[in-house]
């Protein structure tokens, strides 16, 4: 079943996994959540060195260092670790295939100490990803930003459509395809925040 979400949650409720038969999870509980799940895990995984990762595969940076641009054949996949570095932004548009990794591969990863925007913009094409999320954005220390406008399709379990996670600071996500999902805990989005506010905007349709 297709599903219209716009969801704002504030201080109080730090995270709505959205997505049909979703459960809201109090702020306590998602804290609970982040603390022994995989959301935190990925937080801390990368550890804090001052190391800029290199741009991956048919990416560029620009001149200042601070933003990379995907494009072209990107089926396998797009990764940035960018760890301590001055990456800030990750663009991924002008594609000329869909983006299906291998299973277990998100489709759209990029991690940091820092701020982190990603933007996704697939044009005609879309995300497909087999037991992993589609788009996957966090930061330990600092703001996360989601802007997604293709359509992602993800099968198995906990493959979310679009997640972000940060620990004390804002989190948006703001979606304008369709994200359909399939199997346990297989969010459509889920925005997780330890004391940092959510806000979340799907203007698409989003089925699990």
């Amino acid at each position: 079943m297709a599903h219209d979400r716009r969801t704002r949650s504030a201080n109080t409720q730090r995270e709505l996994p959205v997505g049909a038969g979703a459960t809201a999870f109090s702020a306590k509980a998602w804290r609970n959540v982040l603390a022994t799940g995989v959301a935190s895990a990925a937080l801390f995984a990368y550890g804090g060195r001052p190391v800029r990762a290199a741009p991956p595969p048919g990416c560029t940076s620009d001149l200042s260092g601070t933003i990379v641009t995907c494009s072209g054949d990107q089926s396998g996949g797009v990764s940035l670790p960018n760890g301590g570095g001055t990456y800030t932004t990750l663009n991924v548009n002008n594609l000329t295939t869909d983006i299906a990794p291998a299973a277990g591969t998100t489709g759209i990863e990029f991690t940091s100490n820092g701020a982190v925007e990603l933007n996704a913009n697939p044009g005609p094409f879309a995300i497909f990803a087999t037991d992993a999320n589609g788009i996957f954005a966090s930061s330990n220390s600092s703001t996360v930003t989601i802007n997604s406008t293709g359509d992602i399709v993800t099968t198995g379990g906990s493959a979310t459509g679009i997640q972000g996670s940060v620990q004390d600071a804002l989190l948006t996500i703001t979606s304008s395809g369709d994200v359909a999902t399939s199997g346990n805990n297989a969010f459509g989005i889920a925005a997780g925040t330890v004391y940092g506010d959510a806000s979340v905007t799907s203007t698409g349709n989003i089925s699990t």
